[in-house]
């Protein structure tokens, strides 16, 4: 009788550290997983926010393009000179609020310079990120003869 104590006690104790082990698996998987997850959690936050940026650079090509077209429509002797490309120009610059948050996301601002025997076009865009700290722009320059 007394083996048979050993036997049923040494499969107890073998049961015990098994399932211990299962324990100690089971964490260093959450574990694992739990650092995996953060890792897919950061590349999906950088590719919004590269997005984002994609999104407000196409917005500010297009609205240059407007603007230079409506430009060069314009007739030549009725088209001012002046603007800035740098600073906001009373009649050379107009803001935009692209995403209906009540702030101005992109500022459009273009010059005309007079060359004698034609007129240079300048539309400058800059779209302001400010979630991302940083501003992108998109420049055009066209020549214009009468």
């Amino acid at each position: 009788m007394a083996t048979d104590t050993r036997k049923t006690w040494s499969r107890q104790q073998q049961a015990g550290s098994e399932s211990g082990f299962l324990l100690l698996e089971a964490l260093l998987s959450m574990v694992l997983l739990a650092l995996l997850m953060h890792g897919i959690t950061q590349m999906l936050l950088v590719g919004l926010v590269v997005d984002s940026g994609a999104g407000h650079l196409t917005t500010s090509t297009a609205l240059a393009t407007a603007k230079m077209e409506e430009l060069r429509n314009t007739d030549y002797a009725t088209l001012a000179v002046g603007g800035s490309m740098t600073t906001n120009v009373t009649g050379f610059f107009d803001e935009y609020d692209v995403d209906a948050d009540g702030v101005n996301d992109v500022v459009r601002r273009w010059t005309v310079a007079d060359l004698g025997s034609s007129k240079r076009l300048s539309v400058a865009v800059v779209s302001i990120a400010e979630d991302m700290g940083a501003s992108k722009a998109t420049t055009l320059v066209s020549l214009m003869a009468p």
